[in-house]
């Protein structure tokens, strides 16, 4: 029996992995999002206030409406919030995506003496070397829920809209590892930061379809998923803050055959 549960999470998980898929495809999904690509030229190196004016200013002609949801990329803010190592000293402990808990453990001691910057296993592993500053690497941003809590009122202060907004970080090629430093299952992409209005099942195939679809055309680092005519979200939580730090599976209400797949991840 256990094994005959064991493939039916499966299904349900590559069910929604699919689900993502398909919408970043543009083929729709649940609740009918069709996903539109924002081009925009960001300078996240100016800091975050400079940034966040950048992301207002982008969404101007995108017709944003009530239940959108809104994605952005984890490294923009990271950049704006001067989370960046040099690479050359990442890379005396080995490539960082590769490395063990305990070497993990090992860089974070030193990365905290040698530059007084507070990271965790997670940052290491997803670090990536930035387009905007030669020779360093970045990080993944401080509280990005709460980043995402600052957007949705941003958008709602200039645009009078009511959205969600979901941040996301790419897997990398350890992408098991990777999804487990998150504490997400998760393929292609996974959630890192967000509003209250989505569950943990919807921020996984948002995230996905966002990821596919902005590697469709170059610098298009916003993703817009809109509802199709009848099936707009709504609901209270929309766009509410979430809770302080990173998504955290552990205060997340998580479908069953989510927690089972994380398990047997584990």
């Amino acid at each position: 029996m256990k094994k005959e549960n064991n493939m039916g999470d499966l299904v349900n998980f590559f069910n929604l992995i699919s689900k993502g898929i398909l919408c970043g495809l543009g083929a729709g999904g649940e609740y009918k999002k069709r996903p539109i690509a924002v081009k925009a030229l960001l300078h996240p190196e100016k800091g975050y206030k400079h940034l966040m004016g950048e992301l207002i200013e982008s969404l101007k002609e995108e017709d944003i409406a009530d239940g959108d949801i809104v994605i952005f990329p984890a490294k923009i803010f990271a950049i704006a919030q001067k989370r960046l190592l040099p690479s050359e000293f990442l890379e005396k402990y080995g490539k960082p995506s590769r490395l063990l808990n305990k070497e993990l453990d090992i860089l974070i001691g030193d990365v905290k003496k040698e530059f007084n910057i507070e990271v965790d296993r997670l940052d290491i592993h997803a670090s990536d070397k930035t387009y905007v500053k030669e020779g360093y690497s970045s990080l993944l941003p401080k509280n990005p829920n709460k980043i995402s809590g600052d957007i949705s009122k941003l958008i709602l202060n200039k645009f009078k809209k009511n959205i969600d907004v979901v941040i996301t970080d790419t897997l990398n090629v350890n992408a098991v590892t990777h999804s487990l430093l998150s504490g997400f299952p998760s393929l292609i992409a996974i959630p890192i930061g967000a509003t209250n209005g989505l569950v943990p099942h919807d921020l996984i195939r948002t995230s996905i379809a966002a990821e596919i679809t902005r590697n469709k055309e170059r610098n298009t680092p916003i993703v817009i998923l809109k509802a199709e005519e009848g099936f707009a979200r709504d609901g209270p939580n929309i766009g509410k803050f979430r809770y302080n730090g990173r998504i955290d599976m552990k205060k997340e209400d998580v479908p069953g055959f989510l927690r089972n797949v994380w398990k047997d991840i584990q």
